[in-house]
């Protein structure tokens, strides 16, 4: 039959069952109880022992069980899901990573969970851990193996049933590549007294970065010249750690010309010179490198390609240096994504100067600008005409004497003075057109 039994207790658990025998009495034999709606212990210790009293109807004891009834469990709560995020994109930078759980089970306040974080993600030795969703403290320290430990308690005394608690790891550092991580693992729950209470029994979470590292870098050229072949050098100092098979790939700006093939591609590192094979795709030359040796961060790394042919005007933009875990070309390391930029001789609109210190002093100009003293201009002034070198020539005021005259072939000589300015020496010419 079925009874409705009120609680008398809840620590410990207690009720009564008034109507659990019909009228006509029960003698002897064996009968069953059957309680719904309790909760199983969180943990897989053995119970201590239920206690069974029968009473007859004028609450005398009749019967008592009260050792030897023990409760054995034989799995644990799985959790329903972990995340583990971070708040920067970019690979092997600090981060502050959160660990979202989502229980089966409420868990009380003092309980501990643990998580091994793969190699790939560095933990700090001495790691600071913050409240996030319903957490009111989050205690962390780092045992071995990479396991983090951290001791909860919670804004409402235990953590809310299947809904997302989570907590913050501050500090932490990203994988050194976009590269995912091996999962978390070694994921579990256990309460004050450290009996295990619940585990993440799937495959753990995985993490990876969605940016390279951005690195600062400087672009040298063997020369300025406007249009003419150079030596390019690439020189930054890495952010994270580079591995044996790491190769870079470079994406040139579209003012800057790829020969048929280089000359001499190499990467320097630490004064040794190590050759590089290349291969250009499109706008871009990916270089793959002989290096067998380990990269600590903070390199000075040099990549020098020969026989690159400078813009023919000053509008470049940058180069774009990557490097990669493989020749996969998949996973990102680092990158210079500006202050590759080609430099020059001259300044805009200048075509040639005489140095490099006297940048705005043109010798010549860029196409369609015409030449007047040492600037560029888009017409010549008043007072000047245009030769055919496009320079800027005074129109001069003329005087004609003529020495002699005969109507015969006899050669005449004329003489002319001039009154010029703006002449450039080195630089300047006369035309004279005589009339027909």
């Amino acid at each position: 039959m079925n009874s409705i039994a009120p609680l008398n207790s809840r620590n410990p658990v207690s009720f009564v069952i008034t109507t659990a025998f019909s009228l006509t009495g029960f003698s002897s034999g064996s009968f069953y109880l059957v309680c719904n709606g309790l909760q199983n212990p969180k943990t897989l210790e053995p119970t201590g022992s239920f206690s069974v009293t029968i009473y007859d109807k004028k609450g005398c004891g009749i019967q008592t069980v009260s050792s030897g009834v023990f409760l054995y469990l034989y799995g644990i709560p799985s959790f329903v899901n972990v995340q583990v995020l971070t708040n920067v994109p970019n690979a092997g930078l600090a981060a502050n990573m959160t660990i979202e759980v989502t229980p089966t089970v409420t868990f009380g306040s003092g309980f501990t969970f643990r998580i091994a974080f793969p190699t790939q993600v560095h933990l700090p030795s001495n790691v600071y851990c913050s409240n996030n969703t319903a957490v009111a403290t989050a205690v962390c320290s780092v045992l071995v193996d990479n396991v983090l430990e951290t001791v909860l308690t919670f804004l409402n005394g235990t953590s809310p049933a299947a809904a997302v608690f989570a907590f913050d790891v501050i500090g932490a550092s990203n994988p050194v590549s976009t590269k995912s991580t091996d999962p978390f693992s070694q994921i579990s729950a256990s309460n004050t007294l450290g009996n295990l209470i619940a585990s993440y029994q799937q495959t753990g979470p995985r993490l990876f970065a969605t940016l390279p590292a951005v690195a600062s870098g400087s672009l040298a050229q063997s020369n300025m010249e406007l249009g003419t072949p150079a030596v390019y050098t690439f020189t930054y100092y890495s952010v994270n750690p580079m591995y044996p098979g790491t190769v870079f790939s470079i994406l040139k700006p579209l003012e800057v010309g790829f020969p048929n093939a280089f000359e001499a591609c190499s990467l320097i590192i630490g004064g040794v010179i190590f050759p590089l094979g290349w291969v250009v795709v499109g706008s871009r030359v990916n270089l793959t490198t002989g290096v067998t040796i380990e990269i600590p961060p903070h390199t000075k790394i040099s990549i020098v390609i020969s026989s690159l042919t400078n813009p023919t005007n000053q509008s470049a933009s940058t180069f774009i240096l990557t490097s990669y875990t493989d020749s996969s070309w998949l996973y990102q390391i680092d990158t210079v994504n500006s202050s590759l930029v080609p430099q020059f001789k001259c300044k805009y609109p200048c075509a040639t100067c005489p140095s490099v210190a006297q940048p705005n002093s043109c010798l010549s100009c860029l196409s369609n600008l015409f030449l007047n003293g040492t600037a560029c201009l888009q017409s010549c002034p008043v007072g000047t005409s245009a030769n055919s070198h496009r320079v800027c020539l005074s129109i001069l005021t003329r005087y004609l004497d003529v020495t002699s005259y005969v109507t015969s072939a006899q050669p005449t000589i004329y003489s002319f003075e001039f009154a010029p300015t703006g002449l450039v020496p080195g630089n300047s010419s006369i035309e004279i057109t005589f009339p027909t």
